[in-house]
């Protein structure tokens, strides 16, 4: 079984100023090479010196999506780091024919992919996630959710993002992309 170690490093989301845009120092440097939903999927340019883009390699990446977001109103932090996962590798000279993401959601992550109709009923608002499936979608990124914290939350297919695909578990579906050669990359909230 192929493993790889990724190391995420937290400081850029530790900004003071998260919420209220880029700050200055940042401006001009970001760039967003496939997403843009979000100021914070975007990536810095570095001068990487190892562990670049690799020809040999086909990447490979199963993202576990969840925990609960405290504003409804926002894109799900979860979902953030998912794009910028995507945004990363592609930056680090990934072509997209080369990049095989997966996204796999569960526990409370779940109301991010409600259709509009069902986040309305439960949140009072429209689904601000919606934009970043749909353009997970049209990237070839594989979304799948949980049919076991659908049964437990008592969700119907019905109130599902008909753009997300219904798996046993988040577990089965985790060890399944493990053994087709996909690394683990944890982006849940805590």
């Amino acid at each position: 079984m192929k493993k790889m170690t990724f190391i995420l490093v937290f400081a850029f989301f530790s900004l003071p100023a998260i919420g209220q845009g880029v700050p200055e120092y940042l401006k001009g440097k970001i760039s967003y090479p496939q997403f843009d939903f979000s100021t914070w999927v975007g990536v810095i340019t570095t001068d990487a010196e190892v562990l670049t883009f690799d020809p040999s390699l086909d990447y490979k990446v199963a993202v576990d999506v969840y925990g609960n977001q405290k504003d409804s109103t926002k894109i799900h932090g979860s979902l953030e780091e998912a794009a910028r996962t995507y945004n990363l590798h592609l930056a680090n000279g990934v072509p997209k024919e080369k990049l095989k993401v997966a996204v796999v959601i569960h526990g409370m992550a779940v109301n991010a992919i409600l259709t509009d109709e069902a986040y309305k009923e439960k949140f009072k608002v429209s689904n601000p996630n919606l934009v970043a499936l749909e353009a997970f979608s049209k990237a070839g990124i594989d979304l799948i959710v949980c049919g076991q914290n659908l049964g437990y939350l008592n969700y119907t297919r019905e109130q599902i993002s008909p753009l997300v695909k219904v798996a046993y578990s988040a577990k089965t579906a985790l060890v399944t992309l493990d053994q087709k050669g996909y690394s683990f990359l944890d982006v849940g909230l805590k």
